[in-house]
Order: structure tokens, then sequence, then C-alpha cells
């Protein structure tokens, strides 16, 4: 029966992986069909039971606080979707549900950080004193000042404010004074918002398949990609409850039955 719950999870695979409630859905259906999980370390199982774990959650969120343990910024835990939103995240995306491995992270560094380790997705994970990981102390005051060293060093004369927001934001952080002299000679601390709602709107769009097909920051910006016509959202909702619906058919072929007959 493994062997059967492994072919449902290829299917389930084209769900939304954003989408908690439709996911669970389908690992609901499995596992009453197949027996179970089918892997420990399968990323979309852990998603799902950090989801479950009401007290791991709680755990993490009273270790880190309110701020994003990646840029360390305050998050919104009413709205999760904006990019303050506030998210849960595996720092090694192949690790357990653990409290050294599950992380409060903003929605703007989750999903840059995509299914890649920190030194994977060049972000720096903002680190704890020893003795603070049992989950008793809360880090803001860590955070802070970790925040206020980086500020320092962005809010230098080296570099615009506007470029800094950029740097920050662009999922692949390699050639800095490159692309700085780019945006220095393109103007572009003068339409810098644009920008910077341009990488926002496209970050989904330029970490497909693991980020292996991000431009440099330089050639970004000197291409003029801030004017592409953002992509065009997928829709997950047909998608998925056709999914569904193939999934509980299989389901029902495999165990003899009918998929077609009255309920």
């Amino acid at each position: 029966m493994r062997e059967q719950a492994k072919a449902m999870l290829k299917i389930a695979r084209v769900l939304d992986p954003l989408n908690p409630t439709d996911l669970l859905e389908v690992i609901r259906l499995i596992n009453r069909n197949y027996g179970g999980p089918v892997s420990a370390g399968n990323s979309d199982w852990l998603r799902a039971d950090l989801l479950r774990n009401l007290t791991l959650r709680e755990s993490i969120k009273q270790r880190d606080g309110d701020r994003c343990r990646y840029c360390g910024k305050s998050v919104n835990w009413t709205d999760r979707r904006s990019p303050a939103g506030a998210t849960y995240d595996h720092v090694d995306p192949d690790g357990g549900n653990s409290l050294n491995n599950v992380v409060v992270a903003c929605h703007q560094c989750n999903i840059t950080k995509n299914r890649r380790t920190p030194e994977q997705a060049g972000m720096d994970l903002i680190q704890i004193k020893s003795g603070v990981d049992s989950g008793v102390d809360p880090i803001n005051s860590e955070i802070q000042s970790t925040v206020q060293k980086r500020t320092k060093v962005l809010s230098s004369s080296e570099y615009s404010p506007g470029f800094c927001s950029f740097w920050s934001l662009y999922p692949k952080r390699v050639g800095k004074d490159k692309a700085y002299a780019t945006w220095t000679t393109g103007h572009c601390e003068e339409i810098s918002e644009a920008i910077l709602k341009a990488v926002r709107e496209q970050n989904g769009y330029l970490i497909r398949e693991g980020g292996k097909f991000i431009p440099l920051p330089a050639t970004w910006l000197n291409q003029g990609r801030w004017k592409d016509e953002p992509p065009k959202p997928t829709p997950f909702s047909e998608k998925t409850a056709g999914n569904i619906d193939s999934i509980r058919r299989a389901a029902i072929r495999l165990q003899g039955g009918d998929p077609d007959a009255p309920a």
C-alpha cells in the first residue's frame, strides 16, 4: 500500500504548496485510503504536521516573537499574505519539525528563500544566544540588535536607500557593486517604488524551479525588467478541484470499486 500512496503523492504535488486547506484535504484522503504519510521527511507532510502541532507553533512564536528571523522586521499575524505577513519556515527544508529547525519568517523572506537553505538562498539566519533555544526566552532584543547593525551598514553613504530596499528584496544577491552602478546610471532611485513593486510581483516567478533562472540583479535592472507584465496567476482552484477528484477516483479503483457508482 505504501507504493500506492507514493503514486498518489505524485498526483498531489501539483497542488498549490502554499494552500494548506487543499493540501490537508488531499492528505486526509491519502491517509484514509493508504494508511498514513509516505515519508516523515517530505516537505508537504512536514508543513501539514506543523499546522496541526499547536504546541510547537506556540513555542516557536514565544521564542521568536513577532519578528522575522531572516530580515528582523516585524511580522503581521493577521494578514499573512502581505509581504510582512507572518509564516513559519523550515531552515533546512529537508529537516524535521523541531524547535531548532522552524523559525518565524515574514512572507517576503519565506517566498524568497523558497525550498532552499539560507546559504543556498544567500540569506542570513539571525542567530540567538546560547540557552535561548529552549523556547522560554523571546529573542526580540537580539533580533533588534542585529537589525540595528544591518541598518547601520545599509544606511551608509555607499548605497542609496532605494537600492538598499531593492537589494534586500531581490532573490539573488550577487554582484552588488555592479548592480548599484547600473542602478545609479539608470537613475533608478527616482522610480524605486515602481521597481520594488515589480520585484514583489515577480518574486514567485523568479524563484521557480529552485531559482535557477533568476537573472543577476545588474542584468535585471539593465534590461528594465521591472516593466515586464506581472506573471498571470495559476488557476489553482479549478486545478485543485480536478486533482482531488482524480485522486478520489483512483483510490476507489484501487480498492476494486466503481468511481461512477452512485454514492
